[in-house]
């Protein structure tokens, strides 16, 4: 299929002609993750948007998050906060993990919209990862991530978080080994 992709303005697609189309506008997005040709995800503002294509025309929802929010909360998508979402990917079982990024966090996002935080800060203990902004399935299920400092960690199933690439002034951060900087 043709490739998505987003700009903050609107989650776009390149044809095949090498046009770009415009998916759908007034949802400036910082990330898109694509479940099918006719279902993607954009975190907008401090919400998460799925947008569908039916009968050739796209609708948008919100999946979780307050509108004009910022801050850590898990619960139901219509309690649930985000401060500044940005990357996301998608696991076999259809959540989302997506890169809190001002909470220092990767926020697991079911298909039915409940979050949770997966990884970061935890909402009673202020250590968190510095800025995620994108994150990737690895081979092994591990989810990588990337910070906005440079810094690249690997997040095992169990939650081990590793830094893998990158260095910080201290060794002070939310990680369990550093290997490799």
């Amino acid at each position: 299929g043709a490739p998505y992709f987003s700009t903050h303005q609107a989650p776009n697609r390149l044809e095949a002609d090498g046009t770009i189309t415009t998916i759908i506008t007034g949802i400036p997005s910082r990330g898109i993750a694509i479940a099918s040709p006719s279902l993607i995800y954009v975190p907008s503002g401090s919400t998460i948007q799925k947008v569908t294509l039916t009968g050739g025309t796209w609708a948008v929802t919100k999946l979780a998050g307050v509108d004009g929010a910022c801050w850590l909360q898990d619960g139901p998508g219509a309690q649930a906060q985000f401060c500044y979402p940005m990357g996301m990917a998608l696991d076999p079982a259809g959540n989302l993990y997506v890169a809190d990024s001002i909470n220092g966090a990767i926020r697991k996002v079911t298909p039915g919209g409940d979050v949770s935080t997966f990884a970061g800060r935890d909402p009673n203990d202020f250590r968190g990862l510095i800025e995620p902004t994108g994150v990737v399935f690895a081979h092994g299920g591990n989810l990588l991530v990337t910070e906005v400092g440079g810094e690249i960690a690997s997040i095992s199933p169990s939650h081990v978080t590793t830094l893998i690439g990158g260095s910080r002034g201290s060794n002070d951060g939310p990680y369990d080994t550093v290997v490799g900087v």
